[in-house]
């Protein structure tokens, strides 16, 4: 669900763009909690929530030279942005497996070729 504010959104990202830190400000305290409910659903930890929460918001500050108004409201752009954070964080965390790991025998004694 977007919960779009377009009538200030567009004057903050603006004034951010120029350099405003406090209109930046303002778009953080204005979808924070709304960010914070989507990475909450995608991770499942209030902790691993709000450290993706300020993740999508490092980012977002970082690639703001790049957001343009194609009439999409700003807090899309943080959608896609918290989206590809999660994205980013469970490949961080998925164990890295060898193929070693996916060859191995069965240690449990079993004769697997005889069963066969």
């Amino acid at each position: 669900m977007l919960t779009a504010r377009p009538d200030g959104d567009a004057a903050l990202v603006r004034a951010a763009k120029a350099g405003d830190a406090s209109a930046f400000g303002q778009l953080y305290e204005r979808y924070r909690d709304v960010m914070y409910r989507y990475c909450l659903a995608r991770t499942g930890g209030a902790y691993d929530a709000e450290d993706l929460v300020a993740d999508v918001f490092i980012r977002a500050m970082e690639a703001l030279h790049r957001y343009e108004d194609r009439g999409l409201p700003f807090v899309a752009f943080l959608y896609r942005i918290a989206r590809n954070a999660s994205i980013d964080r469970g490949r961080r965390l998925r164990p890295d497996m060898s193929i070693d790991d996916l060859t191995a025998h069965p240690e449990s004694g079993q004769n697997v070729e005889a069963e066969a």
